[in-house]
């Protein structure tokens, strides 16, 4: 099977989401698939907010998938972290299934733009935080709208944890 893995890091990073990649790969192809990793060379942004950033990129990686899609021709579109928005998207538009490896909750949890753990922090009530918080809110929603969608989109999830 021809296998698109589309994500943002890959070869530059060692955490465990990227050791996670490198291992499926490996698998994969071990098990005869042939697969293609499409990393993310987006430019570093001005703005340094990952609410913002996370928006702004998935709109910039979507065609660098669409045009991989296009060459490679893949039976299936494997994704994780950041950027699956923009793969599952254009996987969907392509008439391909997509696959998201789930590594961590913290894209589908509203409470870590505060910089808390969802699973440790203590509940917070949203008139309790700064208006300047308040006022990120909108940004966060559509966020966490987005990886929704994605998670919704996609034929399958795979949580290995």
């Amino acid at each position: 099977m021809r296998i698109l893995f589309a994500l943002d890091k890959y070869r530059t990073h060692s955490g465990g989401a990227d050791r996670l990649a490198r291992a499926a790969v490996q698998a994969l192809e071990t098990g005869g698939h042939e697969v293609r990793v499409l990393e993310a060379a987006l430019p570093t942004p001005l703005v340094r907010d990952g609410d913002w950033r996370t928006l702004a990129d998935n709109r910039r990686w979507r065609p660098a998938v669409h045009e991989a899609i296009r060459t490679f021709r893949p039976e299936r579109v494997l994704t994780q972290n950041r950027l699956a928005p923009a793969a599952v998207a254009a996987a969907l538009a392509a008439g391909i299934r997509s696959v998201i490896l789930f590594h961590g909750y913290r894209c589908l949890s509203p409470t870590f733009f505060l910089g808390q753990d969802a699973l440790t922090a203590a509940p917070t009530s949203f008139w309790n935080v700064t208006l300047r918080t308040r006022l990120k809110w909108p940004l966060v929603r559509r966020c966490l709208d987005l990886y929704a969608q994605a998670y919704r989109q996609a034929e399958q999830v795979i949580a290995n944890s």
